[in-house]
């Protein structure tokens, strides 16, 4: 088993706190944690990006600092406007795999409209749902 650890802005320690708790409850024999993200150490497997840091307008930003990227071997960023943040951009040049939010924006719309009218996609669907949307996002910005 590998250890589950949220790394979180000071602001956000009691919603980490409470969150840990409730996977205690709910997964036996889990080990999961909490720190600041300040406090990130050792190597990382996957980091997520679950803030909109990053997100178009304030592109330059990042959620970590760039030791915290040059320790890790995956990196998702849910942020998907820019299509390449900063934080995937330097994991990339790194050498982990990173991927952005697209297709999971994608994905969530997908759901949806599976659940809410019934439509039905493909994978092929899908793939191409995620090149127009980011096709089209490039014209925007």
């Amino acid at each position: 088993k590998q250890p589950l650890l949220f790394a979180v802005r000071k602001e956000d320690l009691k919603i980490a706190e409470a969150l840990c708790d409730e996977i205690r409850k709910t997964v036996a024999g889990c080990d999961v944690s909490f720190c600041l993200i300040d406090e990130l150490s050792g190597d990382i497997d996957v980091l997520i990006n679950a803030t909109p840091i990053g997100m178009y307008p304030k592109i330059e930003n990042q959620p970590v600092s760039d030791s915290v990227i040059n320790r890790c071997t995956n990196v998702f960023d849910a942020v998907y406007n820019p299509l390449e943040t900063m934080l995937v951009k330097k994991a990339r040049a790194n050498g982990a795999t990173a991927e952005s939010g697209m297709a999971m924006l994608v994905w969530q719309a997908v759901v949806s409209h599976e659940h809410w009218d019934g439509s039905v996609y493909d994978k092929g669907d899908i793939a191409q749902l995620c090149i127009d949307s980011a096709k089209e996002l490039e014209k925007n910005f």
